[in-house]
């Protein structure tokens, strides 16, 4: 890989942290990711999968105008909401 300038090391840098603040951070204040004790073979792995399975789904509803945080606690207070979120996530990957 040819050196870079320094602009250019600078948009690799905001690209990488682009990704971080877009996934991870959004995961681990919506989910507390990074608090998650999972450990036993790949409950880790497959939370993980979930959790971002969830986020995309609330992330593409529109219907509440709330925060990523307020909807994930609604998915669990009212089923029918969760349903709905299900299934427009289902839809959405058709």
């Amino acid at each position: 890989m040819p050196p870079l300038d320094p602009e250019q090391l600078l948009s690799k840098k905001r690209h990488h942290w682009g990704i971080e603040n877009k996934a991870h951070w959004g995961l681990d204040v919506v989910f507390g990711e990074d608090d998650n004790r999972a450990r036993l073979d790949h409950a880790a792995e497959n939370m993980a999968l979930v959790r971002r399975m969830v986020m995309n789904s609330l992330r593409q509803d529109d219907r509440k105008d709330s925060s990523l945080k307020q909807k994930r606690n609604q998915l669990a207070w009212d089923f029918d909401y969760f349903l709905q979120v299900i299934a427009d996530g289902a839809a959405a990957n058709l």
